[in-house]
């Protein structure tokens, strides 16, 4: 998959700029100026699956170098970076286009520093005005409902007004929420090629310009970026983050997401909302949306395996206890009904409507229940019940109950609920971006609530398993305990294949690979089979792991392959026998062996 960035002009030989600007104004004909036409994805199905999986390839190259320095005059370079005014500036197609020298990089090409290069935006370092603006609208329409960290009426007028043009934290904002939208929607990527060929050709790949694009924002922070902190800072920082998971980057990712975490503490989102005095009903909002963006990526490092030993935690028991989750929960009601100095008030009889702020609070609570006791007592039993039998008696309780949770959804928001029920309603731009927003959020919710049924199963299965290898006990019970438990996972296999053919591919696709996870997690507990149920029980099993192997083919987003889990890192100090660097604990076989087989 390709995408963004143009070849090299003839005549860009460094140091030398008045012959560049001759060179290029000779062999270059004036452009017009684009005109973007966003076409609207075709909605995909089950049907466009591969047969086959596909396995990505990591492309050649991927440790190459970047840059250190903006290709930019240094007149433009100041006043872009200095957040100082850059009216004045020549905006002229030719003399803003960008000359970059003709070579060729798996992460794309560069922008050397001694080669000319004019730019009206920072952003025109990575593609064209037009492109970039049409993948941030993608971002409010398409990935917002799942990744909310701005204000949308307020973000609505920065764009507008071009506030990144003097306002360097408001750029960086942009270019992270760019990566995300790249990363997450591989169906667009297409169209974005078409719009702007030659960002295309410097380009090839999303983790080309998703690796370029992070490296940009670490070159641009000043020296004293850090010592002022802000929930932006923290969107730019946990966005990266995000794009990199996607592309399958791990250890950028972590890095990026210790970043997150760090500033996520520092601000106190976990604090109780009595203490977010000082801040206006926006922020507020915003920071109480943050909490839980960050809450579910903590979640995941302490419940998925091969995570918990690597991964920076975000929280511990400790302080998990006297989290007010219910106060930091955000508000039922659309960005356009807050305001920095009033919130217009919800409906006075809770009968507003669902929107993708509703959903985003659903999936709160729907994470919440199911991790709660897992989350709060990992390592400590203080409160949780000392013995197998209690802890048991507990998780079964606990899986009646959390099955049955999202009964009350609308029907619209079911795991039945077709996208045909909305054809009554007037068909305009704003009623399809939302009815888009409402399948990708419905995925989302019920996809997510499968899997943590399946998380509840294998502890309970655990347990079971744990109270019969110790002896003592009746074999028999035990039998009829897994039994029960695989009869719950066959259901939750067929739902969850339900919702899959049930959505559209173009709605899944927002969800990223945190949805790929997910599916993959419920998929693999089906190889733990139990023998004792019979041929066809097993064949049953073999069924549905062919049919998730099916999705996940298609909907990875990984261009390399994904060792989330896997220590691929190279401890360069710690030496092997032979006096070869060591691999902090993996060779890359194992990784690639592990990583094939693992669950998320």
């Amino acid at each position: 998959m390709a995408i963004l960035l143009g070849p090299g002009e003839p005549g860009a030989e460094a140091g030398n700029v008045e012959t560049c600007k001759q060179s290029y104004m000779f062999t270059r004909k004036r452009r017009p100026r684009l005109r973007v036409h966003v076409e609207r994805a075709r909605p995909w199905s089950l049907g466009d699956w591969p047969h086959e999986p596909a396995m990505p390839v990591a492309p050649a190259g991927d440790d190459a170098s970047f840059p250190l320095a903006l290709g930019r005059t240094a007149e433009t370079a100041a006043r872009v970076y200095s957040g100082a005014s850059v009216d004045g500036i020549d905006t002229d197609d030719d003399a803003g286009a960008v000359l970059t020298p003709d070579h060729t990089s798996a992460l794309g090409q560069s922008i050397s520093p001694g080669s000319l290069s004019t730019f009206a935006y920072a952003t025109d370092e990575l593609c064209s005005r037009e492109l970039f603006m049409a993948i941030i609208h993608d971002y409010i329409e398409r990935v917002y409902p799942l990744c909310p960290v701005v204000h949308l009426p307020s973000f609505r007028r920065s764009l507008a007004s071009n506030q990144d043009v003097r306002d360097t934290e408001q750029m960086l904002l942009l270019v992270a929420l760019f990566t995300l939208t790249i990363g997450v929607l591989r169906s667009r990527i297409e169209d974005y090629r078409a719009m702007d060929p030659e960002a295309a050709a410097r380009f090839p790949t999303r983790t080309s310009i998703i690796t370029y694009a992070s490296q940009m924002c670490l070159r641009v922070r000043p020296p004293d970026y850090w010592d002022e902190i802000s929930h932006r800072k923290w969107a730019i920082s946990y966005t990266l983050a995000s794009a990199s998971f996607e592309v399958g980057r791990m250890n950028q990712y972590r890095m990026f997401d210790s970043e997150a975490m760090q500033l996520a503490r520092l601000l106190g989102f976990h604090l109780h909302a009595t203490e977010y005095h000082g801040l206006n009903c926006i922020e507020t909002q915003l920071r109480k949306k943050a909490f839980w963006l960050q809450f579910f990526s903590f979640a995941h490092s302490k419940v998925q395996p091969g995570r918990r030993r690597f991964h920076v935690t975000y929280l511990d028991n400790y302080v998990l206890r006297d989290v007010d989750f219910a106060a930091l929960e955000p508000l039922d009601t659309p960005d356009e009904n807050i305001t920095e100095n009033a919130v217009c008030p919800l409906a006075p009889d809770g009968t507003g409507p669902f929107t993708s702020v509703t959903a985003f609070i659903v999936n709160t609570r729907v994470f919440l229940e199911a991790l709660r006791d897992s989350l709060f007592n990992a390592g400590c039993d203080c409160g949780y019940g000392r013995t197998n039998e209690e802890k048991l008696a507990r998780l079964k309780a606990l899986f009646q109950r959390y099955k049955y949770s999202l009964d009350a959804l609308p029907s619209h928001m079911t795991q039945w609920g077709p996208s045909s029920i909305y054809d009554s309603g007037p068909s305009t731009p704003a009623n399809s971006i939302s009815r888009a927003q409402a399948e990708t959020t419905r995925a989302n919710i019920h996809i997510t609530h499968l899997w943590l049924q399946s998380f509840v199963l294998d502890q309970t299965d655990g347990i079971v398993q744990a109270m019969d290898a110790a002896g003592g006990g009746d074999e028999a019970w035990a039998a009829h305990q897994l039994a029960s438990s695989w009869a719950e996972r066959e259901d939750i296999c067929r739902q969850l294949l339900h919702v899959l053919h049930n959505v559209d591919g173009v709605h899944l696709e927002p969800n990223g690979n945190s949805l790929t996870y997910k599916i993959r997690g419920v998929a693999t507990s089906l190889l733990n089979c139990p023998s004792l149920l019979g041929e066809s029980v097993s064949q049953r099993a073999a069924g549905y792991v062919r049919e998730f192997t099916k999705v996940l083919a298609f909907l990875d987003l990984s261009e390399v392959m994904n060792t989330d889990g896997v220590d691929t890192w190279i401890d360069k100090d710690r030496k092997l026998g032979d006096g070869r660097p060591s691999a902090a604990g993996a060779d890359a076989a194992s990784a690639a062996s592990f990583s094939a087989t693992s669950v998320p």
